[in-house]
């Protein structure tokens, strides 16, 4: 829903726009699975299930991270090139 919401922008004030619109659903999702995966982490019972449990959550978090920080940076990064070598096609 980034990707889509990120190609339709151009510049980077409607970058940050569009990461700060779903900010608010990403967080709300990555918090209540880590709080729903937390009896699985605590419990002492059963290595396998602790085990799952912090591999989700690990998987949860980093992609969280990616999706907010990395994603829109390598956006930038990949776009801004292809707008600068665009530009100097249509030059010469």
């Amino acid at each position: 829903v980034l990707v889509k919401s990120l190609t339709q922008n151009q510049n980077r004030s409607e970058l940050i726009s569009s990461v700060k619109k779903r900010l608010r659903a990403l967080t709300a999702t990555t918090i209540t699975t880590f709080v729903a995966l937390l009896p699985f982490i605590i419990s002492s019972n059963s290595t396998f299930w602790k085990s799952v449990g912090i591999s989700v959550t690990g998987g949860i978090i980093s992609s969280f991270l990616y999706i907010i920080f990395f994603l829109p940076m390598f956006y930038e990064i990949f776009f801004s090139r292809h707008k600068t070598s665009n530009k100097n096609i249509s030059s010469n």
